[in-house]
């Protein structure tokens, strides 16, 4: 259930500049302090009985909208409420921005080992999508893959855990026949050729 902003401030009083929320009682105005669910890192106001994400009241009480994106903190503390602080980002941008887990063993995002074989699989997520990249013998094929991928869609691939730092270290990131299948996918999508450059002199 959402809330509008005129309903939403005359409920509570926000404070950009700290990022505090104080509600609006007939004694005065008490600070409302964020909770905090069991293995959550979001912190989440109670307003009339409901659970909203702090970060997204913020931005409905200083923009008069509920923001159409996710909210992160730039500086990454989720505690931190300051307007400054806060930032909206589309869903391909959050996906853009998913870190390695800690379970994976193949070192490349995006890339993990196959339950039944001793193949890689190699996706990537696209608007909340998770797009097959193929069933790939070698690990260092399957980063080739995810490489092409994410240069396809635009993400940024020089990036702890990316597929371009793996290629690097294995000095595949000079090996023509990656560049060939890069390129090969940005004509076919008409976004133009791409150099690595880090290729300088002959490929190995």
């Amino acid at each position: 259930m959402q809330i509008a902003q005129k309903d939403l401030k005359k409920k509570i009083i926000y404070k950009p500049g700290t990022g505090r929320f104080f509600s609006i009682k007939a004694k005065g105005l008490f600070e409302l302090i964020p909770q905090w669910k069991r293995g959550s890192e979001i912190p989440r106001l109670r307003i009339s009985g409901i659970l909203y994400r702090a970060s997204r009241l913020a931005y409905l009480y200083m923009e008069g909208d509920h923001p159409t994106g996710k909210i992160i903190t730039k500086n990454n503390n989720n505690a931190d409420l300051r307007y400054e602080n806060l930032e909206m980002i589309s869903a391909q941008e959050v996906c853009r921005r998913v870190k390695q887990k800690s379970t994976n063993k193949s070192g490349v995002t995006g890339v993990s080992s196959h339950s039944t074989s001793s193949k890689w699989v190699a996706t990537i997520t696209v608007d909340w999508k998770i797009v097959y990249l193929g069933l790939h013998t070698h690990l260092i094929d399957a980063a080739t893959a995810r490489l092409a991928a994410e240069i396809e869609y635009g993400f940024l691939v020089d990036r702890p855990g990316s597929a371009y730092r793996f290629l690097q270290r294995r000095k595949r990131s000079k090996d023509k026949s990656i560049c060939d299948l890069i390129n090969a996918i940005r004509l076919e999508k008409g976004i133009g050729s791409w150099q690595d450059p880090t290729i300088t002199g002959t490929f190995e």
